[in-house]
């Protein structure tokens, strides 16, 4: 524990003192901060799993990548909003810490939050922030197949600013978040581009098949 109170990871060296006759003098103790350590090793972890992860709904691929996020960062709120077809209108999909019926019903005005990313409380203005007490945070913005997705942000009661570090962190995230996204839509793409092909050959009068380099036929209507 610091002398402010604050508790800390440490790594603790103690060294045996000996006087001339072999009688023990005492202990000679060494205590090495290792805070900042099991920091990064928390966000490497965070990272590691979050690129691992395996879900078919978007919803809840953002929401364990919050909680992630929150503990990674070590703040009480993070969330991922959607913007919406209006291009109006971004809704809170997925995050962690607010109150449960926030999550799919919290909604802000997408130029105002695109328009506020920046400064200590990125969104602070914004309803939800304010009924949750919330001093600073980060912002980014996600994209995916090219087009804006939302933002994601981690936010926290205290006041702090974020460094480099946090933020590349969470730059990091939205990488790997954009990444799985594309890759989800990939695979609903794929089974909508199926689903047409099978309702078209089911509905045609003429035979219709599809064989593959094997010669081996697929579906056959």
């Amino acid at each position: 524990m610091r002398k402010d109170g604050s508790r800390y990871w440490s790594s603790v060296v103690l060294t045996a003192l000996w006087n001339p006759d072999g009688s023990l003098r005492g202990y000679l103790k060494v205590t090495r901060d290792m805070t900042e350590q099991r920091r990064v090793e928390r966000r490497v972890a965070a990272l590691a799993e979050i690129s691992q992860l395996a879900v078919p709904e978007p919803e809840r691929l953002l929401g364990r990548a919050a909680e992630l996020v929150a503990a990674a960062l070590e703040v009480e709120y993070v969330q991922f909003l959607e913007l919406l077809p209006s291009g109006r209108t971004l809704r809170l999909v997925a995050g962690t810490g607010w109150k449960a019926d926030r999550v799919g019903g919290a909604t802000l005005r997408a130029r105002a939050a695109f328009d506020d990313l920046g400064g200590e409380n990125p969104l602070g203005a914004s309803k939800l922030l304010r009924e949750h007490g919330v001093a600073s945070g980060i912002c980014l913005p996600v994209f995916c197949e090219g087009r804006p997705f939302g933002l994601i942000g981690a936010h926290s009661k205290a006041r702090r600013s974020f460094d480099a570090a946090e933020a590349g962190f969470l730059q990091a995230v939205v990488n790997l978040i954009e990444t799985a996204l594309e890759r989800l839509r990939a695979v609903e793409h794929l089974r909508e581009s199926q689903e047409r092909l099978q309702a078209f050959m089911s509905f045609s009068p003429s035979v219709m098949y599809i064989k593959d380099r094997a010669g081996r036929y697929l579906p056959v209507n």
